[in-house]
């Protein structure tokens, strides 16, 4: 299991907080899903998908969460889709949240 920021939501750190593009504090690098399973195939796993986790009315009710190839190309194509910025973090937020989760086997 990999849990990391995604590169689009950040940066997740204290850089944010004085108005830094880049992470500069404690996340020094983060993440797309593109560059995370090429990172990952590289590491000799042959199994990646990403994890879907619902919304949080939903999850109040079932705690389900959904690792999917599927999902994996999904957020692929809206990291490539190309977007006024603002639109593409916001859509990448909206389908992932801030985090990228991925299931890898070897």
């Amino acid at each position: 299991m990999f849990q990391t920021p995604h590169l689009l939501s950040g940066p997740t750190d204290l850089s944010r907080i004085f108005g830094l593009k880049q992470p500069v504090c404690m996340h020094l690098k983060e993440y797309d899903y593109t560059t995370l399973e090429r990172l990952l195939l590289a590491s000799g796993f042959t199994t990646i998908e990403a994890i879907y986790v619902p919304p949080r009315r939903v999850r109040r009710f079932a705690r389900i969460t959904v690792p999917s190839a599927t999902f994996l190309r999904l957020c692929k194509r809206a990291e490539a889709a190309r977007l006024p910025s603002r639109l593409h973090r916001w859509c990448i937020n909206i389908l992932t949240g801030k985090n990228i989760l991925i299931r890898a086997v070897r």
